[in-house]
């Protein structure tokens, strides 16, 4: 039987206590004494093992059962020995496994514990008796002590944050307590006047009037009240770290369902650092930007504008630039044309520039209609072939609608692609036309040319949205600028934005309102001191964008201006300078000169 359990620990073999130690001479008394113990430890093993299976006895499964002869083995192997004899002896016992007595001296040390144990540091592992002889070994109990330090460190720390949390949550309360009964008794007291002056002077009557108007606390706390046990309300809660103002905490709770975030909104309604969103715009928008807006449109154009992969339309259609050329002094540049894929030679004085498609004019299908030459013709013919075909009823992708000419003509197109549409582009569109867009259940991407301040909120506010595009005028921003709003609600999940319009501070808000989810931000923008800004790095780093993977600096707007291109590289660099050492990793692109490196149009949204 010691051949079977040697098979079994290869390292159990026992040895001379006088050999034990580090293989030169007489062993230490320390060392044997650890030796006794681990080989007392396997002694007292084995005794509690079955010598069949060599697995522990315990009280039900592998119940030790004694043999007549004085040997013990578990009921489940005895119950397979089919010639009923001792594996030792080979004395025969009668009748079944279960049938024989128990071992009781075993079954009484089930439960009692073994000898010492100890660690093995070389091979960090529970010793036996061959790693004595030339490995370190330790009490088993002070290894598992230093193990468990950092974690029981970690609890202790858990502990304390507990105690600390809940000692801010008392005194939040009592200051809170303390608060609401100096405002009740200020409303009694304001009760009690305009009820005693009911038959007093005028005076005093109107005196007792102003005092009881509801304002301040009492007015903030009503309304809150409304909106927290509104069970649609939802309150999004952002905790920001470090200079980048990344975010590290997140959570949307209903107030309506969960009364710590109720108290929360309390508190800080009580501290006045909650103010409704009206108000926090308003206080926004009073801030000075600390530049003055001006126009990213260059006034005037050179021969070093034009490069190599330039967007550019043409008398035959849009196409790119293949290179420029110098006939007889006069600047000729190649355009390769996009539909018939023919290279022309046109005059550089003939060219318009074009801002890159970026998903909703994709490839020719049957799914995707551009209504750009429809709609801004004034025959009446091609319109009218339009709303009788079936053609519609299949669109997708509907690009360059412009309402400017005639305004039933696209409002009865978009009630028909309505339910299916996917991708839209609005040019110089009227309300009625952008509240369609809104209540479109499939459309995730939408651009609008000539964008107005009354829509910029509830377009932001688009849960359906992940593409969007806005383009305005200098000039129409000047006369009415865009406002400067805050996240909307319930957050939106955009991923991709451009911003072609003014005021900057209005573009920087609106990606500052899907800083959780933007994926890539383009601004049109010039290379010197864009909209005025002195320091664009600075206010996009304010902008909070943690899950940005790029940022594009677009050349051309809408409306086929070019911008400065001068300061590129130093641009890009101070930029790209800025997301490094927020420990970000941004690209960092420019439309003109990062043509080959510019991304493809997106994939549909799922």
């Amino acid at each position: 039987m010691h051949l079977l359990r040697l098979r079994k620990s290869p390292h159990s073999a026992a040895r001379p206590f006088r050999n034990i130690g580090s293989g030169r001479g007489r062993a230490s008394e320390p060392t044997t004494r650890v030796a006794e113990h681990i080989l007392q430890r396997q002694d007292s093993k084995r005794e509690m093992e079955c010598n069949i299976c060599l697995e522990p006895f315990d009280a039900t499964e592998r119940r030790p059962k004694v043999l007549r002869c004085g040997h013990s083995y578990c009921v489940k192997c005895l119950g397979r020995l089919a010639d009923k004899k001792c594996p030792v002896d080979k004395k025969v016992f009668d009748g079944e496994a279960l049938g024989l007595p128990d071992n009781f001296t075993v079954l009484q040390n089930l439960q009692a514990p073994l000898p010492q144990r100890f660690w093995c540091i070389d091979c960090e592992k529970e010793a036996d008796a061959a790693c004595v002889e030339d490995h370190r070994v330790r009490s088993l109990k002070k290894a598992r002590v230093q193990e468990a330090a950092p974690r029981v460190e970690a609890l202790q720390q858990a502990e304390a944050a507990l105690a600390e949390v809940g000692n801010a949550v008392v005194a939040a309360a009592r200051g809170l307590r303390k608060t609401l009964h100096g405002e009740q008794q200020r409303l009694a007291a304001a009760r009690g006047r305009l009820q005693a002056t009911l038959g007093a002077e005028a005076a005093t009557w109107e005196q007792a009037k102003k005092d009881a108007e509801l304002d301040g606390l009492p007015q903030a706390l009503l309304d809150l009240s409304a909106a927290v046990t509104d069970p649609t309300a939802v309150c999004a809660v952002t905790l920001r770290r470090g200079a980048a103002g990344d975010a590290a905490w997140r959570c949307e709770v209903r107030p309506a369902k969960d009364d710590s975030s109720s108290l929360l909104l309390c508190v800080l309604a009580a501290n006045g650092q909650l103010q409704q969103q009206a108000q926090a715009e308003q206080d926004a928008a009073s801030k000075a930007p600390g530049w003055v807006e001006k126009s990213n449109q260059v006034q005037t154009l050179d021969e070093d504008t034009w490069h190599k992969g330039c967007r550019v339309k043409t008398a035959d259609g849009p196409g790119a630039i293949l290179g420029v050329l110098i006939v007889r002094r006069r600047t000729m540049v190649q355009v390769k044309i996009d539909c018939t894929a023919q290279v022309e030679g046109c005059s550089f004085y003939e060219l318009r520039p074009v801002l890159e498609p970026w998903g909703l004019i994709c490839e020719v299908t049957p799914s995707a209609l551009d209504a750009l030459a429809t709609s801004s013709s004034t025959q009446i013919k091609g319109k009218a072939d339009l709303l009788a075909s079936d053609s519609l009823q299949t669109v997708l992708t509907l690009t360059g609608l412009d309402c400017s000419t005639s305004a039933p003509f696209c409002q009865q197109v978009l009630q028909r692609v309505a339910p299916r549409l996917e991708r839209l582009q609005l040019v110089r569109p009227q309300q009625q036309h952008v509240d369609q867009a809104l209540a479109m259940p499939r459309l995730h991407s939408l651009a609008l040319v000539d964008v107005k301040k009354e829509w910029l909120p509830k377009v932001a506010a688009m849960e359906s949205l992940r593409f969007l595009e806005l383009h305005c005028k200098f000039q129409d921003a000047l006369a009415d600028p865009l406002p400067v709003f805050s996240r909307p609600a319930p957050p939106a999940g955009l991923r991709w934005l451009r911003c072609g319009f003014y005021p900057l501070r209005a573009a920087l808000a609106l990606a500052r309102a899907h800083a959780d989810t933007l994926e890539e931000l383009q601004l049109v923008a010039d290379t010197n001191k864009p909209y005025g800004c002195p320091d664009l790095a600075r206010e996009v780093k304010h902008c909070g964008l943690n899950r940005l993977k790029r940022l594009v600096f677009q050349r051309v707007n809408a409306y086929g201006s070019l911008c400065g291109h001068g300061y590129c590289e130093s641009q890009k660099l101070a930029v790209w300078n800025m997301f490094v050492g927020c420990g970000a990793t941004v690209e960092v692109l420019c439309s003109w000169c990062d043509v080959s490196s510019m991304p493809q149009p997106p994939p549909p949204a799922p």
